[in-house]
């Protein structure tokens, strides 16, 4: 049940959950049929999984949709009286897909995180030379947002990147990029982290 509720939560809620409503004309839809046979075993299989993460779904990503799109034509059809209240549902579950989209958590992840990646890089390459940017991550680091990524050639990048290992020596990289200025950022100390010269102790 938890896995569902986070998987509900990181693809359809709230918005496209509407839709789901019409799950017993769905079951009925021979178009989708198949579709929803495929959720089911694709489902099961989640349900072996001992760690599960709502991203692990994704192979289903496109399978969701073509059911949800199937929901809001059957959506469409609802009518209270000789209202057509479906029409009017059915709008606004595309209205609200479009504009709830910077409220949600996956939106964070994806964009917000790595903008604050990106304001640094933009600083960098306004300071002439090459640099180093050490990353000293806290204990509550998020593993998931990784900041520590080079280019393919990293001896001709502008920018080389590189993570504060605790107790270990920085010196060997030090010396290896000692023709470069060397930057501290601290991802979790600050929601917009600022760069200041790596401390040299040794």
């Amino acid at each position: 049940m938890r896995r569902a509720k986070t998987s509900v939560g990181f693809f359809l809620w709230p918005e496209l959950c509407l839709p789901l409503l019409t799950l017993p004309w769905l079951l009925r839809d021979r178009r989708v049929r198949l579709l929803i046979w495929q959720s089911a075993i694709c489902i099961a299989g989640f349900v072996l999984v001992v760690l599960f993460h709502p991203h692990y779904a994704a192979p289903l990503t496109a399978t969701m949709f073509a059911i949800i799109t199937q929901g809001i034509r059957h959506l469409r059809q609802w009518r209270l009286g000789s209202r057509p209240v479906g029409i009017e549902l059915a709008r606004a579950v595309v209205v609200f897909a479009v504009i709830l989209i910077p409220f949600h958590n996956s939106y964070s992840m994806s964009f917000l995180n790595t903008d604050r990646r990106s304001r640094v890089i933009d600083r960098l390459h306004a300071v002439p030379g090459q640099h180093l940017v050490i990353v000293r991550y806290s204990s509550r680091h998020n593993a998931h947002e990784e900041w520590v990524y080079n280019r393919a050639d990293i001896d001709s990048a502008k920018i080389v990147w590189a993570r504060e290992i605790p107790c270990v020596s920085m010196a060997p990289l030090l010396a290896y990029f000692s023709d470069r200025q060397a930057w501290l950022v601290e991802p979790d100390e600050s929601a917009t982290p600022s760069l200041s010269p790596y401390p040299i102790t040794e």
